[in-house]
């Protein structure tokens, strides 16, 4: 069902990617996802205007996880070809191995600033950051995009065959217009479009939450890959998962304690890496995690619902306070 394909020189045996998102996709995240076997992921987006401020958060999303056999993508958000430029040089220079062109973020934030999803209105910009990153870089450089601004501005295929041209290596295409965000649904058969236009890879995404959703998505958009973005929240093994199901290849589903170690590690990362001086915000970041992973847990019926251990999760400050209630938790799940 799924095929290698190849960024340039780089062989990707199994084209099941994890997609960037803002304030989830952060180097502990990605370590977690990398752990259980994915071999392909891109950092959070990196705004350009932000990298050159050296504030903090932005230098962070380019902390690329180092893993053996695992590429790391870092994803740059802006509609100034010049610092984008900049931006992939400083990146490269730092570790990354792709550079990811962002033309189809739909925040309002990003919109109203020209970037990411508003410039496929403006192919002409667009083409000229695609073509300063380029020259500016020797590593590969892919792009992700929409299927256009809305239902009377597809212009998805023709934008992709522009970046073709200009030497972009591989199109990721969610199956959105910029209009609908997150709502509705995917359109996985209008990315078959863009497909036959082009003749570099296309990697579908949106809607791909289980493994008949993955096998549809690909049969009906034709794609060389996919990418997965929400569906791997509080399921860090989701792409491994997808990844052996599509190549026909046997996989176990963690169980419960294996799950409970993955949620334990996770909450030790997110303090280690941001700091023990910055518990608080640590743990405030790890929430929607906790969450994610216990909608997963009582979804599959490993554990039951509980309201007032899921109300108490919004309440909780420290590490310590978390791991005790997740020991809670745990004693609890196991005598129902």
């Amino acid at each position: 069902m799924l095929s290698p394909l190849y960024i340039a020189n780089y062989k990707i045996d199994i084209p099941v990617f994890l997609a960037p998102m803002v304030g989830i996709t952060d180097h502990p995240f990605r370590s977690q996802v990398a752990s259980f076997g994915a071999n392909y992921m891109v950092c959070e987006m990196q705004e350009c205007n932000h990298l050159f401020s050296q504030a903090d958060n932005a230098l962070r999303r380019g902390d690329f996880v180092q893993e053996n056999s695992l590429l790391s993508a870092i994803q740059l958000v802006g509609n100034d070809p010049d610092l984008m430029a900049q931006s992939a040089q400083y990146h490269q220079r730092n570790g990354a191995q792709i550079i990811d062109i962002n033309f189809g973020c739909p925040a309002k934030k990003v919109v109203n600033g020209y970037g990411g999803s508003a410039l496929m209105q403006t192919p002409e910009l667009s083409k000229k950051i695609i073509q300063a990153v380029i020259a500016a870089v020797d590593i590969p450089v892919t792009i992700k995009m929409r299927l256009g601004w809305n239902w009377d501005n597809l212009n998805g295929a023709e934008f992709a065959l522009m970046a073709e041209q200009c030497g972009v290596k591989l199109i990721s295409v969610h199956g959105r217009t910029r209009c609908q965000k997150f709502k509705g649904k995917a359109d996985w058969e209008k990315i078959r479009t863009i497909k036959q236009a082009i003749s570099v890879p296309v990697i579908a995404n949106g809607d791909i939450n289980n493994e008949q959703q993955a096998l549809q998505c690909l049969t009906q958009s034709q794609a060389d890959g996919i990418m997965i973005g929400r569906g791997s929240c509080g399921r860090p093994w989701f792409i491994q998962q997808l990844s052996s199901f599509l190549t026909n290849q046997p996989y176990t589903l963690p169980t419960l304690e294996q799950r409970y170690q993955a949620i334990r590690k996770h909450l030790r990362d997110m303090v280690s890496y941001y700091g023990q001086a910055r518990e608080n915000f640590s743990i405030r970041l790890f929430r929607k995690h906790w969450v994610w992973y216990f909608n997963d847990l009582i979804e599959t019926g490993l554990i039951s619902n509980n309201s007032q251990w899921r109300r108490s999760l919004h309440k909780l400050n420290t590490q310590y306070d978390v791991e005790k209630q997740l020991e809670s938790y745990e004693t609890f799940a196991q005598k129902i």
